[in-house]
Protein backbone atom coordinates (compact mmCIF):
# COMPACT_ATOMS: atom_id res chain seq x y z
CA UNK A 1 0.00 0.00 0.00
CA UNK A 2 2.92 2.22 1.01
CA UNK A 3 5.10 1.70 -2.24
CA UNK A 4 1.65 2.12 -4.39
CA UNK A 5 1.28 5.64 -2.56
CA UNK A 6 5.04 6.03 -3.30
CA UNK A 7 4.63 5.28 -7.01
CA UNK A 8 1.29 7.39 -7.50
CA UNK A 9 2.99 10.66 -6.14
CA UNK A 10 6.11 10.18 -8.50
CA UNK A 11 3.51 9.54 -11.68
CA UNK A 12 1.56 12.72 -10.63
CA UNK A 13 5.32 14.80 -10.54
CA UNK A 14 6.24 13.20 -13.66
CA UNK A 15 3.04 13.76 -15.82
CA UNK A 16 3.25 17.06 -14.43
CA UNK A 17 7.14 17.63 -15.71
CA UNK A 18 5.92 16.16 -19.39
CA UNK A 19 2.98 18.99 -18.89
CA UNK A 20 4.97 22.08 -18.24
CA UNK A 21 6.16 23.87 -21.24
CA UNK A 22 10.07 23.81 -22.17
CA UNK A 23 11.13 27.51 -22.93
CA UNK A 24 12.87 27.83 -26.13
CA UNK A 25 16.37 28.90 -26.10
CA UNK A 26 16.55 32.86 -27.13
CA UNK A 27 18.96 33.49 -29.68
CA UNK A 28 20.16 36.96 -29.51
CA UNK A 29 20.75 38.90 -32.86
CA UNK A 30 23.76 40.85 -32.81
CA UNK A 31 24.62 43.51 -35.60
CA UNK A 32 27.34 45.74 -35.78
CA UNK A 33 27.48 49.17 -37.63
CA UNK A 34 29.53 49.65 -40.52
CA UNK A 35 29.34 53.28 -40.10
CA UNK A 36 27.80 56.32 -38.21
CA UNK A 37 24.12 56.55 -38.59
CA UNK A 38 21.42 58.11 -36.72
CA UNK A 39 19.08 55.94 -35.33
CA UNK A 40 14.92 57.54 -33.63
CA UNK A 41 13.93 56.09 -30.45
CA UNK A 42 10.29 54.11 -30.79
CA UNK A 43 7.98 56.54 -29.03
CA UNK A 44 5.21 58.47 -30.30
CA UNK A 45 5.62 61.12 -27.77
CA UNK A 46 9.68 62.34 -27.77
CA UNK A 47 11.90 61.25 -30.84
CA UNK A 48 15.51 61.54 -29.92
CA UNK A 49 18.12 60.66 -31.79
CA UNK A 50 21.21 58.39 -31.21
CA UNK A 51 24.07 57.85 -33.07
CA UNK A 52 25.77 54.23 -33.88
CA UNK A 53 29.49 54.36 -33.92
CA UNK A 54 31.23 52.30 -36.29
CA UNK A 55 32.60 49.20 -35.01
CA UNK A 56 29.88 49.57 -31.87
CA UNK A 57 27.50 46.02 -31.46
CA UNK A 58 23.67 46.44 -31.68
CA UNK A 59 20.79 43.68 -30.35
CA UNK A 60 18.19 43.56 -33.01
CA UNK A 61 14.86 43.01 -30.92
CA UNK A 62 12.19 42.95 -33.68
CA UNK A 63 12.42 42.94 -38.06
CA UNK A 64 9.04 43.89 -40.02
CA UNK A 65 9.24 44.97 -43.40
CA UNK A 66 9.74 48.43 -43.06
CA UNK A 67 11.56 48.81 -39.45
CA UNK A 68 14.28 47.20 -37.77
CA UNK A 69 14.01 47.47 -34.05
CA UNK A 70 17.34 47.43 -32.41
CA UNK A 71 18.76 48.22 -28.41
CA UNK A 72 22.06 48.15 -27.24
CA UNK A 73 24.41 45.38 -27.32
CA UNK A 74 25.00 43.07 -24.24
CA UNK A 75 28.19 44.87 -23.53
CA UNK A 76 27.26 48.09 -24.13
CA UNK A 77 27.91 50.74 -21.41
CA UNK A 78 24.33 52.40 -21.86
CA UNK A 79 22.60 49.46 -20.58
CA UNK A 80 23.84 49.80 -17.06
CA UNK A 81 23.29 53.81 -17.62
CA UNK A 82 19.97 53.16 -18.26
CA UNK A 83 19.71 51.29 -15.28
CA UNK A 84 20.47 53.58 -12.96
CA UNK A 85 17.68 56.03 -14.42
CA UNK A 86 15.36 53.48 -13.02
CA UNK A 87 15.06 51.73 -16.80
CA UNK A 88 14.13 48.22 -16.56
CA UNK A 89 14.91 47.38 -20.12
CA UNK A 90 17.04 49.18 -22.49
CA UNK A 91 15.05 51.80 -24.67
CA UNK A 92 14.17 50.63 -28.52
CA UNK A 93 15.69 52.86 -31.73
CA UNK A 94 14.10 51.88 -35.07
CA UNK A 95 15.57 52.13 -38.56
CA UNK A 96 14.46 51.95 -41.76
CA UNK A 97 15.25 48.34 -43.42
CA UNK A 98 17.21 49.93 -46.43
CA UNK A 99 19.35 52.11 -44.25
CA UNK A 100 19.59 48.99 -41.83
CA UNK A 101 21.26 46.64 -44.39
CA UNK A 102 23.03 49.26 -46.01
CA UNK A 103 24.87 50.48 -42.37
CA UNK A 104 24.95 47.30 -40.33
CA UNK A 105 26.49 43.38 -40.88
CA UNK A 106 25.83 40.09 -38.67
CA UNK A 107 28.16 40.06 -36.18
CA UNK A 108 29.79 37.32 -37.27
CA UNK A 109 30.88 38.72 -40.63
CA UNK A 110 32.12 41.69 -38.96
CA UNK A 111 35.72 40.73 -39.42
CA UNK A 112 35.09 40.66 -43.24
CA UNK A 113 33.48 43.70 -43.52
CA UNK A 114 36.32 45.26 -40.91
CA UNK A 115 38.96 44.35 -43.26
CA UNK A 116 36.94 45.90 -46.24
CA UNK A 117 36.31 48.96 -44.72
CA UNK A 118 40.31 49.04 -43.41
CA UNK A 119 41.15 48.26 -46.83
CA UNK A 120 39.13 52.02 -48.10
CA UNK A 121 40.64 54.10 -45.16
CA UNK A 122 44.32 52.94 -46.13
CA UNK A 123 43.15 55.03 -49.16
CA UNK A 124 43.03 58.35 -47.18
CA UNK A 125 45.28 57.08 -44.38
CA UNK A 126 48.53 55.32 -46.54
CA UNK A 127 50.60 55.81 -43.90
CA UNK A 128 48.77 53.10 -41.95
CA UNK A 129 49.42 49.59 -42.83
CA UNK A 130 45.96 47.16 -42.98
CA UNK A 131 46.66 45.92 -39.00
CA UNK A 132 46.31 49.59 -38.06
CA UNK A 133 43.51 50.55 -39.85
CA UNK A 134 41.77 47.65 -38.49
CA UNK A 135 42.43 49.10 -35.08
CA UNK A 136 40.91 52.50 -36.12
CA UNK A 137 38.15 50.66 -37.25
CA UNK A 138 37.89 49.22 -33.90
CA UNK A 139 37.80 52.49 -32.40
CA UNK A 140 41.80 51.19 -30.84
CA UNK A 141 44.25 53.86 -29.84
CA UNK A 142 48.08 53.89 -29.44
CA UNK A 143 50.68 56.29 -28.81
CA UNK A 144 52.01 57.85 -31.61
CA UNK A 145 49.28 58.29 -33.74
CA UNK A 146 48.70 61.49 -35.81
CA UNK A 147 45.68 63.60 -34.54
CA UNK A 148 44.05 62.87 -37.81
CA UNK A 149 43.94 59.26 -37.01
CA UNK A 150 42.55 59.26 -33.65
CA UNK A 151 39.89 61.69 -34.41
CA UNK A 152 38.84 59.18 -36.91
CA UNK A 153 39.18 56.23 -34.29
CA UNK A 154 36.68 58.25 -31.78
CA UNK A 155 34.49 59.65 -33.97
CA UNK A 156 31.94 61.21 -31.98
CA UNK A 157 33.06 60.53 -29.01
CA UNK A 158 34.67 63.43 -28.13
CA UNK A 159 33.38 65.48 -25.03
CA UNK A 160 35.56 68.17 -24.63
CA UNK A 161 38.68 69.82 -26.39
CA UNK A 162 41.14 71.56 -24.91
CA UNK A 163 44.05 73.72 -27.15
CA UNK A 164 47.22 75.03 -25.43
CA UNK A 165 49.86 77.22 -26.69
CA UNK A 166 52.89 77.91 -25.57
CA UNK A 167 57.22 78.34 -26.98
CA UNK A 168 57.29 74.69 -26.82
CA UNK A 169 54.76 74.22 -29.25
CA UNK A 170 50.57 73.18 -29.07
CA UNK A 171 49.24 70.87 -27.42
CA UNK A 172 45.66 69.31 -26.86
CA UNK A 173 43.98 67.50 -24.41
CA UNK A 174 40.66 65.49 -25.61
CA UNK A 175 38.29 63.82 -22.98
CA UNK A 176 36.17 61.07 -24.59
CA UNK A 177 33.10 59.22 -23.90
CA UNK A 178 31.92 56.06 -23.89
CA UNK A 179 29.82 56.58 -26.74
CA UNK A 180 28.67 59.12 -29.11
CA UNK A 181 27.82 62.92 -28.00
CA UNK A 182 24.83 62.94 -29.87
CA UNK A 183 23.45 60.32 -27.36
CA UNK A 184 25.19 61.76 -24.43
CA UNK A 185 24.15 64.90 -25.30
CA UNK A 186 20.54 64.06 -24.73
CA UNK A 187 20.55 62.07 -21.46
CA UNK A 188 22.38 64.95 -19.64
CA UNK A 189 22.46 67.85 -21.67
CA UNK A 190 24.28 70.65 -19.33
CA UNK A 191 27.03 67.91 -19.24
CA UNK A 192 27.83 68.42 -22.57
CA UNK A 193 27.76 72.39 -23.56
CA UNK A 194 31.80 71.46 -25.02
CA UNK A 195 31.15 70.91 -28.78
CA UNK A 196 33.02 73.87 -29.67
CA UNK A 197 36.97 73.88 -28.83
CA UNK A 198 38.20 75.96 -25.70
CA UNK A 199 41.20 77.74 -26.05
CA UNK A 200 43.17 78.69 -23.59
CA UNK A 201 46.60 80.72 -23.28
CA UNK A 202 48.11 82.75 -20.73
CA UNK A 203 46.27 86.00 -21.82
CA UNK A 204 43.05 84.06 -22.09
CA UNK A 205 42.78 82.00 -18.98
CA UNK A 206 39.78 79.16 -19.00
CA UNK A 207 37.04 80.15 -17.77
CA UNK A 208 35.54 77.57 -15.13
CA UNK A 209 32.95 74.97 -15.64
CA UNK A 210 29.41 74.86 -13.88
CA UNK A 211 29.88 72.60 -10.92
CA UNK A 212 27.08 70.21 -12.21
CA UNK A 213 29.25 70.36 -15.74
CA UNK A 214 32.04 69.94 -14.31
CA UNK A 215 30.94 66.79 -12.11
CA UNK A 216 29.25 65.03 -15.06
CA UNK A 217 32.18 65.51 -17.09
CA UNK A 218 34.26 63.59 -14.82
CA UNK A 219 31.98 60.90 -14.67
CA UNK A 220 31.24 59.88 -18.11
CA UNK A 221 35.00 60.05 -19.67
CA UNK A 222 36.44 57.07 -20.53
CA UNK A 223 39.65 58.60 -21.36
CA UNK A 224 42.12 61.40 -22.09
CA UNK A 225 44.29 61.84 -24.78
CA UNK A 226 46.89 64.11 -24.93
CA UNK A 227 48.56 65.31 -28.25
CA UNK A 228 52.02 67.26 -28.85
CA UNK A 229 52.34 68.91 -32.36
CA UNK A 230 49.49 66.82 -33.46
CA UNK A 231 51.12 63.38 -32.15
CA UNK A 232 49.35 61.25 -29.63
CA UNK A 233 51.60 61.21 -26.21
CA UNK A 234 49.39 60.23 -23.80
CA UNK A 235 46.84 57.68 -23.15
CA UNK A 236 44.76 57.99 -19.21
CA UNK A 237 42.10 55.42 -18.95
CA UNK A 238 40.03 55.87 -16.53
Amino acid sequence: MRFSFRCACLLIVIIFLCRTPVVPNVIVEIVVATKQVELQTKTFLLKLPVEAQRGERWEVVKRSKSKITLTFGPTDARREMMKSFGMKKPPEYEINTDTFASAFVPESQWPEARKALASELQRRFNDLSIEECEKVIEGELWVGMKKAHAAEAVGNRVLQKEIRESQEGKSETWRIGAFSLITTSKITVKAYDFEETVTASPSKPMEPLDVKAKRDLESNTRSILTFKNDILTEIVRR
